[in-house]
């Protein structure tokens, strides 16, 4: 809803007073939406924006979107905390009708199609091909629809990717369905910890993959240390605490660390392309580095015109060029990224959409757009995150 708005002229985002930026400013200057997650634990933000926002009755339009799991005592305590003398329950008068996100559910139709894109996406991603992949159908009996949920289709297709046997297939119903593809998409990760949750049992085994690759780690004794924060493992010896490290290094291996990181999904254009190939720069394992197919057009053709106007030499092209396609880089393009690139486009009045597919395909999959360009990023930082080229070391 918010990249949709985005294009059309709206100001939209989250409302997190706690991250860094994250301060909320009630200057509106134009159509704004604010969304506010996991509302239960925010009232008094809540609060203080509905007070606010109700204070602009001539200001641009202004919507207040509250996620959370219930509706009850937090609410309760945003229309106490909303009273005052004119008005009693202001945040109740201005509230629209409670939507159930329950009825976006998939129907039948879309559960087939939905189930058919992923499995060409999994296997794409997994380097399989489609035709080893067989036709699994996920519609179950209209009064046990348990496949309306859009989560679960995925997860049945990528046990089919896989080649799981156990993934549902035609014609199953039953409420055991859903049980059964969470089983086995649980039962996949966990099978990998039989050798340490024997030692440790299930719960410490969770803390200590939770700890390792929360903190990665650059070396053992560094991961030995971090394993200390287990109340389970703080008095372990040095020798268990080893052992444990190991088995975390064997498991989830990382390039640059110990154990893999949880890390971003980062967006680059041809000008961080460029200067990474420069200064043939090692980039911090754990990132998912992306960016639009058209990337490898772009650097070629920066590269040609700089050794055209004599800036380097046809050699060091060379050795840049091969730096760029030697880096593990998503290249995605297709129809929902072109439609909201020109949006993008028409929104910020481009002459073309070059940057725009950067812009469209960051608010699409990734975390946040990477651009030496200072004009550029001054241009979108209201459209996605803006990161320095640093946050790629």
């Amino acid at each position: 809803m918010a990249t949709r708005l985005l294009t059309d002229g709206w100001d939209a985002g989250f409302s997190d007073q706690d991250a860094a930026g994250g301060a909320t400013h009630l200057e509106l200057d134009r159509p704004t939406l604010l969304i506010v997650d996991d509302t239960d634990l925010k009232v008094p933000l809540v609060s203080s924006l509905v007070t606010a926002l109700a204070a602009q009755p001539n200001g641009p339009p202004a919507r207040l979107l509250l996620l959370a799991r219930h509706v009850g005592a937090w609410w309760q305590q945003v229309n106490t905390d909303t009273d005052d003398d004119l008005a009693v329950g202001l945040a109740e008068d201005l509230a629209d009708e409670r939507l159930d996100l329950q009825v976006g559910q998939l129907s039948p139709e879309e559960q087939q199609s939905h189930h058919d894109v992923a499995c060409k996406a999994f296997a794409a991603q997994l380097e399989r091909q489609e035709s080893q992949i067989p036709t699994v159908l996920v519609r179950t009996s209209p009064l046990d629809n348990e496949f309306a949920n859009p989560l679960l289709v995925h997860m049945n297709a990528l046990l089919t990717t896989l080649g799981d046997t156990t993934a549902v297939a035609a014609g199953t119903t039953g409420s055991g369905s859903r049980n059964q593809v969470l089983r086995r998409i649980l039962g996949r990760e966990r099978r990998r910890w039989e050798p340490i949750k024997a030692e440790l049992g299930d719960t410490t085994t969770i803390q200590a993959i939770a700890v390792a690759c929360l903190v990665a780690p650059g070396s053992r004794p560094g991961t030995c240390t971090a394993l200390e924060a287990i109340p389970s493992l703080r008095h372990a010896t040095a020798l268990q605490r080893e052992h444990i490290a190991d088995w975390l290094h064997d498991t989830y291996h990382g390039d640059d660390a110990w154990v893999a990181p949880l890390r971003p999904d980062l967006m680059i254009g041809p000008d961080v392309a460029i200067r990474l190939a420069h200064d043939q720069a090692v980039i911090r394992g754990g990132h998912q580095i992306l960016a639009p197919a058209l990337l490898r057009s772009q650097v070629l053709s920066l590269l040609y015109q700089a050794v055209h106007r004599g800036e380097m030499t046809r050699k060091e092209a060379e050795r840049q060029l091969e730096y760029v396609r030697g880096l593990r880089i998503r290249l995605l393009g297709d129809r929902v990224l072109q439609n909201l690139a020109w949006k993008a486009a028409v929104l910020r009045g481009w002459p073309d959409t070059f940057d725009a597919e950067y812009v469209a395909l960051t608010q699409l999959h990734a975390d946040a757009l990477i651009t030496l360009d200072r004009q550029l990023a001054g241009a979108v930082k209201d459209l996605v995150t803006v990161a320095p080229i640093e946050a790629l070391y």
